[in-house]
């Protein structure tokens, strides 16, 4: 029933409603679903590798229960069919990042053309043994559950240490925090003696090894920190702005505390480096936030009352980051591009007369 057959008193043009829903309805959550979250996939692809296997489990879940509620099941298909087109969104999304960490060679295409051959084989190997274990079963509901929901876990607990596994070369703001924390504990100097300690402490793999897959870092770097700001949103006034450009000088960004967020303004000419300098400063002034326990007095100087904080913080990050950049390139990480949740708005200051 929950792909359209065995009800005897079903019309055609029932079921070829039925079908036109179930496949409406997916391609419509879809399209949603690729507007909403499509900026994020490259983020934090490990993530949503892992959500796009266990939302497709949650789509099949559907179609096992459906038949138990006659009287909803093409609302229950449905719901199944965007879970499975957020699957394939999701999946297809985050394919291209992953084919990167295989090709190490730049071998794109083989990588792919293997990828490819694999599905083929593990799915004409689940034809094969679902033909064999449909007959085996046919007439035990209990059995075809059981096995349903003990291959579901295997899946899940599979891909999760799928992903657990990669190693990915390139910053993100999960990836980021670890390597940033790492280098202020560390204390910024890595003499000749503890060089092999250091090439440990910021490798690719230890620093993956440690990123967060299902919950957010403990500091707020992905819902407190907006890389790329509007400008009226995090300066209220001209006042502000012009305290700020005195503040930053010849960086081609601009940070300031809004409230209990951190907001990032980058002009036109900003390059990759200059938003990882950003994400340094924003790091260091996060870790100032928490450490407050108590809210701040209020204050009319609008965002510039944190102005100390700010001043502190960009000398601290002057001073460290050519050895953190270094540190970076020292132990493999990509440093020509950085994937730190940055939105495309950019500003342009020009000089006043």
């Amino acid at each position: 029933q929950s792909v359209g057959v065995g009800d005897d008193k079903a019309t055609p043009l029932a079921a070829a409603l039925q079908w036109v829903l179930r496949d409406g309805s997916g391609m419509i959550g879809g399209l949603t679903f690729a507007y909403f979250v499509g900026p994020k996939f490259d983020v934090n692809v490990k993530r949503w590798r892992l959500f796009a296997d266990v939302i497709n489990d949650v789509g099949l879940t559907l179609d096992m229960v459906a038949p138990y509620f006659p009287n909803l099941v093409t609302e229950v298909l449905c719901v199944s069919s965007v879970c499975k087109t957020m699957c394939g969104v999701a999946a297809g999304a985050t394919r291209s990042s992953l084919m990167t960490h295989f090709a190490k060679r730049d071998n794109m295409a083989d990588c792919a053309a293997k990828e490819g051959s694999q599905e083929t084989a593990v799915k004409l190997f689940g034809l094969m043994f679902g033909m064999y274990f449909a007959n085996a079963v046919n007439s035990s509901p209990r059995a075809v559950w059981v096995a349903f929901l003990l291959l579901t876990v295997v899946h899940v607990y599979a891909n999760y240490n799928a992903v657990s596994c990669l190693c990915i070369p390139t910053v993100n703001c999960s990836r980021g925090l670890i390597l940033v924390q790492r280098f202020l504990q560390s204390g910024n100097k890595p003499g000749k003696e503890n060089v092999a300690d250091h090439h440990g402490r910021y490798s690719i793999r230890s620093v993956n090894q440690e990123e967060p897959i299902f919950k957010d870092p403990i500091l707020p770097v992905t819902s407190h920190l907006i890389m790329g700001s509007e400008l009226h949103q995090a300066v209220p006034t001209s006042t502000d702005l012009d305290r700020l450009s005195q503040l930053y000088g010849d960086e081609l960004y601009l940070l300031t505390v809004v409230g209990d967020q951190v907001h990032v303004m980058f002009q036109a000419e900003a390059q990759p480096k200059d938003e990882l300098r950003a994400f340094f400063q924003a790091v260091l002034v996060l870790q100032a936030l928490a450490s407050v326990t108590s809210a701040p007095p209020p204050s009319n100087n609008g965002s510039m009352q944190h102005q100390p904080l700010l001043e502190s913080t960009h000398r601290k990050m002057t001073a460290d980051f050519p050895l953190f950049l270094q540190v970076l390139q020292n132990s493999g990480w990509r440093t020509h591009m950085f994937l730190l949740n940055t939105s495309t708005w950019r500003i342009k200051i020009s000089d006043r007369t």
